[in-house]
């Protein structure tokens, strides 16, 4: 797998459990001079409970590994640092539980919605952008004549 295929996995999986958890996603991008970067570009999380905000941090981690990419050192210290610094006001055990918690909501949401995230990382790694609506198209499903929109 490339490094371009292992950055759009692990944007779509912080657009994915986003909007998963309500929130409006308004782009995802890689980076076109860097295969290793990219960037989503989300509503503000500041409304939702704390699992949930660290949640969506880890879950570019989390999706990496869920579909199985290489490992990409340093990849995620932007994410670790976005949660130490929601973690910055709790005490020392209090912001490891939330850490976890975090890691554990990410893993669940992003099983959950695993054929969204795969949909969404093919379409990003062959574009390289996603509109807010293009990703809204691609992480709806047909059940039964119905569109629904993959929320938790």
């Amino acid at each position: 797998m490339t490094n371009r295929r292992a950055a759009a996995v692990h944007e779509a999986g912080h657009a994915v459990a986003a909007s998963a958890l309500g929130l409006r996603v308004q782009s995802l991008s890689l980076n076109d001079e860097d295969d290793w970067a990219g960037h989503t570009n989300i509503g503000g999380m500041e409304h939702l409970p704390i699992v949930d905000q660290v949640a969506i941090c880890w879950a570019g981690t989390v999706a990496e590994r869920l579909l199985n990419c290489e490992k990409r050192p340093y990849a995620n210290l932007h994410d670790l640092d976005r949660i130490s610094g929601l973690l910055k006001e709790y005490a020392k055990q209090e912001g490891y539980t939330i850490r976890m918690s975090g890691l554990d909501r990410a893993g669940h949401v992003l099983q959950k919605h695993l054929s969204q995230l795969s949909r969404v990382a093919s379409r990003l790694a062959a574009t390289g952008h996603i509109t807010a609506d293009e990703f809204e198209s691609l992480i709806s499903t047909v059940r039964r004549g119905v569109i629904t929109k993959a929320h938790e």
